[in-house]
């Protein structure tokens, strides 16, 4: 990674530490304003990646007590690519069913992500 990726990084999440209540997710409104340069681009496929990689391993523990929150193919290994791309279409879907934009823009991506997963990956028999 080059020094000046890794300093504007290290930069937004000084910035993030230091100005404003602290909180643990991102809305899709923020999820917007990062996305608009490359280091913030690369800041949300990092948290998208680990809220990925978060509900599956969720998955993984409901699928051992019989209660998966989503089926994908075993022989699939979704990637950060996959999940963005699951992401951008909920908010697609969001916004072409008159979501409207406040509302939307207030939404924590970590349920649009499970939603999009839910979507993406029915299980078997599950509406």
């Amino acid at each position: 990674m080059s020094t000046k990726i890794f300093g504007a990084i290290a930069a937004i999440f000084l910035l993030m530490m230091f100005t404003g209540p602290l909180h643990a997710q991102f809305t899709v409104k923020e999820y917007r304003q990062f996305s608009e340069n490359d280091a913030g681009k690369l800041l949300m496929k990092t948290y998208v990646k680990g809220l990925g990689e978060g509900i599956m391993v969720a998955n993984l523990e409901a699928t051992r007590k019989k209660a998966a929150l989503y089926c994908a193919p075993q022989i699939l290994a979704i990637n950060p690519d996959n999940y963005l791309s699951i992401l951008e279409q909920q908010i697609k879907e969001l916004e072409a069913n008159g979501m409207p934009a406040e509302k939307l823009d207030a939404s924590p991506l970590s349920l649009l992500l499970m939603h999009g997963l839910q979507v993406t990956f029915p299980c078997p028999g599950v509406k």
